[in-house]
């Protein structure tokens, strides 16, 4: 069972702005204890919730549903400053690329969501024809993803022997 008790001395990350966010941080204590990390918490469904003992259906409902918008919200690419992306240090390219691995894990995280949401469900063809489209898309870009970051790479390579 989960308590409702206020956390304290908690560090916010993902996963503790995110519950605080839907005005459940009394649930970050619960989330720890599963050691459910912002990544895992993007796959979790309302029956995992359950298991966690997180038994007001408001909150579970909550979840899932903030759970399914950020699987299907649009990346808004304003947010990046432009001076930052044709500008940057040594620390900053360090910084950037360490963000990149933890998104990468969200990305991750959307796809299993994906699959285990679309597994069992009855598709017309239309409706399948419309998510192969939509899976080559994403195949061709982790495909340039994984491109630009072998190039990355061997930059690295060459940065390190100097």
């Amino acid at each position: 069972d989960v308590s409702l008790a206020k956390p304290s001395g908690v560090q916010y990350g993902d996963l503790e702005l995110f519950l605080c966010s839907l005005n459940l941080g009394q649930l970050i204590s619960a989330f720890h204890r599963h050691q459910i990390d912002f990544a895992m918490a993007l796959q979790l469904t309302d029956p995992d919730l359950v298991k966690m003992g997180v038994k007001e259906v408001g909150a579970r409902r909550k979840i899932v549903d903030a759970v399914k918008q950020v699987h299907a919200k649009e990346w808004d690419a304003s947010n990046l400053d432009e001076q930052l992306v044709t500008s940057v240090g040594v620390k900053e390219a360090r910084i950037i690329l360490e963000n990149i691995a933890k998104h990468s894990g969200y990305l991750n995280s959307s796809v299993c969501y994906v699959t285990k949401e679309m597994s069992e469900k009855k598709r017309t063809t239309s409706e399948e024809e419309h998510l192969s489209k939509a899976f080559r898309a994403v195949l061709e870009g982790v495909n340039e993803l994984r491109t630009s970051v072998e190039e990355m790479g061997k930059m690295c390579g060459e940065v390190s022997r100097k």
